[in-house]
């Protein structure tokens, strides 16, 4: 998460980039009571994202559900803290990382859909990295931090 804690929106690559817009974007349209995944399908489908769409939403409307999340508004120049919590937990979702996601998402959720959930990280995670967006990469905490 403190990879993309209170840092601008630029300093992350285009993979991360595009996932935090669809976070952003997916929040517009359901504040607006638009179909996530009608609205955001070309968007996917020009990314060559289209698979991770479903898992995506499916994770976002858990998010949404309980409540445990705020992500900004689309033209926000900084990362949120929930923004960076959400990218922190599609980065980790896969590998070594998994258990911390889970443990994490059985406090967030707090209820029994938390394994859902974490199914539909990994998988949105993963046809993101397979169409070549593979932000999973671990990071260097330490070095990022200056320590």
């Amino acid at each position: 998460m403190y990879t993309y804690l209170d840092r601008p929106v630029t300093a992350l690559d285009n993979s991360e980039r595009f996932l935090l817009w669809a976070m952003r974007a997916w929040s517009h349209c359901r504040a607006r009571r638009m179909c996530p995944p009608r609205t955001l399908r070309p968007a996917f489908v020009t990314m060559e994202v289209e698979a991770a769409l479903i898992p995506f939403h499916k994770a976002m409307a858990a998010f949404a559900r309980a409540g445990c999340v705020k992500v900004g508004p689309l033209p926000d120049r900084m990362i949120g803290d929930d923004e960076a919590l959400l990218l922190a937990l599609f980065r980790d979702s896969t590998g070594a990382g998994e258990g911390r996601v889970s443990a994490l998402l059985g406090r967030l959720l707090a209820d029994p859909s938390a394994p859902s959930v974490l199914t539909y990280l990994r998988d949105a995670a993963r046809c993101l990295a397979e169409a070549g967006h593979d932000f999973a990469a671990p990071h260097d905490l330490a070095a990022e931090r200056g320590a």
